[in-house]
């Protein structure tokens, strides 16, 4: 779900990434909501001196841990980083650790793990920068390894996951009418009435073409839609608009027991009619297995076709939809 924070790297962001920084990322922002008013839990300080040496181990970074509290999932306990915002760790009782969301300033890294990861990725995407990286946002999870994000005003955003270039994000200023003219189309058949429509990113994937992204605010909320450069093929529809996290009060227990029953044929049915519709995309002969950790995600594969994924809400519906 990587539209939410594609264009801003800012501590106000910080918690939707808490469990994993791909599709999942407005999931676990209701879950940090939810999280920031939980009960205190009294600890031994052994388990904070764990926690801190585990956290150290993964970004070779020391952390201040706040007061721990009751995460309200699977018993875990989630401590607040000490002067970042919005900062987490997520662990098990033994103090394994779960998760992690956090930022930086680059000055501000005392260690070389997350510096050498960045400088290589940041040296691919941007070889004529001399500014180099400016602010830093880190998500770590079990399922999904160590991810960083790094920029600076001038040049642009990376993206990298488990110390490998992933993606970049630059600005644009121009963008053709046949790509705006994809992307109101395929908001049209979301059903959703456009407010307003932003066109200031650009995705640049190694060995892959351009794509454009587009920010719509709508009367139902916010969606994201990507349009291949040149092709003006979809790549990707993020209609947070229509998911269950959209919605004030939202239960996450609740939508999480509801995602939990659907079973994959019925998830099937539904993905077959939906990405047809929203990104002519035809799943025949493809085959569906459900996300490791992610309950909401369904990844589709066939042979010799492109890898799909998306997740779904409370009701069947297939808000994200994009090429993995």
């Amino acid at each position: 779900m990587k539209k939410f924070y594609k264009n801003v790297l800012s501590s106000t962001v910080i918690a939707a990434t808490i469990i994993s920084a791909g599709g999942g990322v407005f999931v676990q922002s209701a879950q940090a909501a939810q999280a920031e008013s939980a009960a205190e839990l009294k600890v031994d300080q052994s388990l904070v001196k764990t926690v801190q040496e585990n956290v150290k181990k993964i970004l070779g970074e020391t952390v201040q841990l706040g007061k721990a509290k009751d995460f309200g999932k699977n018993d875990y306990i989630q401590f607040p980083i000490e002067g970042k915002e919005m900062s987490q760790v997520i662990v098990k009782e033994d103090g394994t650790i779960i998760a992690i969301s956090t930022h930086f300033k680059y000055k501000e890294l005392k260690g070389d793990k997350l510096k050498k990861q960045l400088d290589t990725a940041w040296k691919q995407a941007f070889p004529k920068d001399k500014k180099g990286i400016d602010l830093i946002m880190v998500n770590y999870s079990t399922d999904r390894g160590l991810q960083l994000n790094g920029r600076n005003d001038s040049s642009g955003t990376i993206y990298v996951t488990d110390g490998k270039l992933d993606y970049s994000v630059v600005e644009v200023k121009e963008v053709p009418a046949a790509a705006k003219k994809a992307a109101q189309q395929t908001l049209t058949k979301l059903g959703l009435t456009k407010k307003a429509e932003t066109v200031r990113s650009q995705t640049l994937k190694p060995g892959k073409k351009p794509v454009y992204n587009f920010s719509y605010s709508t009367n139902k909320g916010n969606v994201w839609i990507d349009i291949e450069k040149g092709t003006n093929k979809v790549m990707e529809v993020n209609a947070f608009a229509l998911s269950d996290y959209n919605k004030k009060d939202v239960d996450i227990d609740t939508v999480t027991k509801k995602i939990e029953q659907f079973s994959i044929e019925s998830l099937m049915e539904k993905a077959t009619k939906q990405f047809k519709a929203v990104m002519n995309v035809d799943l025949s002969g493809y085959s569906a297995a459900k996300e490791k950790n992610n309950s909401d995600t369904l990844i589709f594969t066939k042979k010799g076709a492109p890898t799909l994924m998306g997740k779904f809400s409370s009701d069947g519906t297939f808000y994200n939809i994009f090429y993995k």
